[in-house]
């Protein structure tokens, strides 16, 4: 991916990394996470999937987390995780910081902002339970 190669930042999640259950069954801890909001980008629902993806929107903003210190390893991991719609961007805070987020390649078809509540109750349980054994896959292929 396109980081390896260029400097060093921090990943800006909005969508199912933002919950510590997710990156615990990733990476095996909780990263420390930063709330931030990145103008001109928008967490997209797009069902059936229970997860958004990231796409520019001049009118709006996505708020979710800084994660800032990923060693390459969990890198690897999150890259290994991401589906191959995604591609990482350069994004900016509202504090200046420039981070990388996993952002789609195309805009796809969408049914309006993603909606992280309802996540939380609905399906968060049984996609963190999931999320450990595609984490000990990515983990076992580093």
């Amino acid at each position: 991916m396109a980081r390896r190669l260029a400097a060093p930042a921090p990943l800006f999640v909005y969508g199912t990394l933002q919950f510590p259950e997710v990156m615990q069954a990733l990476i095996l801890r909780v990263p420390p996470m930063q709330p931030v909001v990145v103008p001109g980008w928008q967490a997209a629902a797009m069902p059936p999937k229970v997860y958004p993806v990231l796409i520019q929107a001049d009118q709006s903003q996505a708020a979710g987390h800084l994660l800032d210190d990923l060693n390459d390893q969990e890198w690897a991991v999150l890259d290994g995780f991401e589906d191959p719609m995604y591609e990482l961007y350069s994004v900016q805070t509202t504090t200046g910081v420039q981070a990388w987020a996993y952002a789609g390649t195309t805009p796809p078809s969408t049914d309006g902002p993603w909606d992280k509540d309802s996540f939380a109750s609905q399906h968060l349980a049984a996609y963190a339970e999931r999320c450990q054994e595609i984490g000990k896959r990515l983990r076992a292929i580093d």
